[in-house]
């Protein structure tokens, strides 16, 4: 079952596979399109994706980056009144 956090929050999701920043710019502007996400940041030279907003679903974010060609795992989960370290989400390419 996936964790739906209703709560504001936000997921950080670790991403490989960017070359530059035009990679980067191509995930936030996917990111900032999914329903709930307020806001979305990503850095190529840290190869994380900040993403904030209600109703987030951190594994179906990794997974939306996945499927851009990246591979991703949810780092972490802050929500308004906790923080968590989620365990890595396997990419559906196996890497």
């Amino acid at each position: 079952m996936a964790a739906n956090v209703a709560a504001r929050s936000e997921v950080v999701v670790r991403v490989a596979g960017m070359t530059c920043g035009g990679c980067a710019q191509r995930i936030q502007t996917a990111l900032e399109k999914t329903g709930g996400v307020d806001n979305a940041e990503v850095s190529y030279p840290e190869g994380l994706a900040r993403i904030t907003g209600a109703d987030l679903e951190p594994a179906a974010l990794a997974a939306q980056i996945n499927a851009l060609g990246y591979q991703a795992s949810v780092a972490s989960l802050t929500t308004d009144d906790s923080t968590s370290e989620l365990p890595a989400v396997p990419s559906e390419t196996g890497l």
